[in-house]
């Protein structure tokens, strides 16, 4: 008795590395065309910009400064969760974020979740990163710092000769955290990409 099989196409093998270089030809093409901006925006994405800008413009920030914030916080991930517990797409301490309730008047209806909600947590972190805005006069770097660090802190190297010679500016390399050196590096340096990116026309 003869066992017929199904007949298998022949040499299926052939047909991946055809696949896989039209692929490679097709991404050398478009990069051909569109340069780096198109990896950069793959790289350095931007959700919620409706939003980011509202909450900016409320606040009198750079709408590409509140991006670069929350690509270092949470990579835009509205259920982010610091190993410290902090919160949300721009990473708010439950405790802080119960102080911006007081704030908004919405301390009896705060829970720490609430933090999770992309418009809450965009809304209280804007409020609180345009008030370092006011106290240290709009300089990228103190602010920064001080969403990282504290503004506390931020305070008391400004009156160390070590770390601040002038008493006003705060020099990133005198920084004396290397956390918090490396996180404001990293906000000044995505700071410029999101305003070229997506604010520069």
């Amino acid at each position: 008795m003869t066992v017929s099989h199904p007949r298998r196409p022949a040499h299926p093998k052939r047909r991946r590395p055809l696949r896989r270089l039209f692929a490679l030809a097709l991404l050398a093409a478009v990069c051909f065309l569109f340069g780096p901006t198109l990896l950069e925006r793959v790289t350095y994405k931007l959700e919620y910009r409706d939003l980011i800008e509202h909450y900016s413009i409320e606040q009198g920030l750079d709408p590409a400064l509140v991006a670069s914030m929350i690509y270092n916080e949470s990579r835009f991930n509205p259920s982010a969760v610091s190993r410290v517990g902090a919160r949300g797409l721009m990473q708010i301490m439950p405790e802080t974020g119960a102080w911006l309730a007081g704030k908004f008047g919405e301390a009896a209806n705060y829970t720490p979740d609430r933090l999770f909600d992309v418009n809450t947590n965009l809304r209280y972190g804007c409020w609180y990163l345009g008030y370092l805005a006011r106290t240290f006069g709009g300089d990228v770097v103190k602010m920064a710092a001080g969403y990282h660090a504290g503004q506390g802190r931020v305070a008391e190297w400004l009156k160390d000769p070590a770390i601040s010679p002038d008493g006003r500016t705060l020099p990133v390399e005198r920084i004396p955290y290397p956390d918090t050196k490396q996180y404001v590096e990293r906000v000044v340096k995505t700071h410029a990409i999101y305003r070229k990116l997506y604010w520069e026309n």
